[in-house]
């Protein structure tokens, strides 16, 4: 068999050996290369059980992960002090219906992959220090439907067209304050249905209102 190792260099998680590939799952891949790409080990405030056990579910075992059955299907990491950027491999988390990092402090771009996480309803990346342009492949995450929180950020360049793509969104639709996101307002946005707010401001758009 293939053996991996995952090794924390905090002493009070220590260090966890999986047996096999299998035994390493996709949670545990996604969770752990979060977890060290962020600074676990040395930043984060709560990170109680984390790489203690094979498998993050079901409930209880890794803070701020909620289960369903053996499915990771909420992360909820805001204020947490993250850093660094973060990784492709949390699209293995196929089932994660609400992702929550907000007033941490991520750096870098957004992966295309995560337009793998179709089953988001809620997306909270506010108020950290990502940027370059935002991937078209966030036209994918049709499920979305109750907030799109990508404000604070120093994202640039325009916006997708696929993004007109997330019909479903009602409460908020955020993406004021990052400065540098620029040129004409995609037609395609028109068929958000948000009712509670569609904020854009502070940003550097050009052109008229698409009707």
């Amino acid at each position: 068999s293939v053996s991996a190792q995952i090794t924390s260099t905090d002493n009070s998680i220590g260090t966890l050996c999986c047996i096999t590939t299998d035994s390493c799952s996709s949670n545990f891949n996604a969770l752990s290369t979060l977890y060290n790409n962020t600074g676990g080990s040395n930043t984060w405030v709560t990170k109680e059980n984390w790489l203690s056990t094979e498998e993050p579910c079901p409930d209880g075992e890794w803070s701020d992960v909620t289960c369903s059955g053996s499915e990771v299907v909420s992360l909820s990491l805001s204020m947490n002090s993250l850093t660094g950027t973060i990784p492709s491999q949390l699209s293995q988390l196929t089932s994660l219906t609400s992702f929550s990092i907000f007033s941490n402090y991520l750096s870098g771009s957004l992966v295309s992959q995560l337009g793998q996480l179709t089953q988001l309803s809620t997306f909270n990346l506010n108020t950290n220090s990502l940027n370059g342009s935002l991937p078209s492949q966030l036209g994918q995450l049709t499920a979305m439907s109750q907030h799109f929180y990508f404000y604070k950020n120093s994202f640039r360049g325009s916006i997708p067209s696929e993004i007109g793509q997330l019909t479903l969104v009602t409460d908020y639709f955020d993406l004021y304050e990052n400065y540098f996101l620029s040129g004409s307002l995609p037609s395609q946005l028109g068929q958000i249905a948000v009712k509670t707010a569609f904020r854009i401001f502070s940003n550097q758009f050009s052109g008229n209102l698409p009707s």
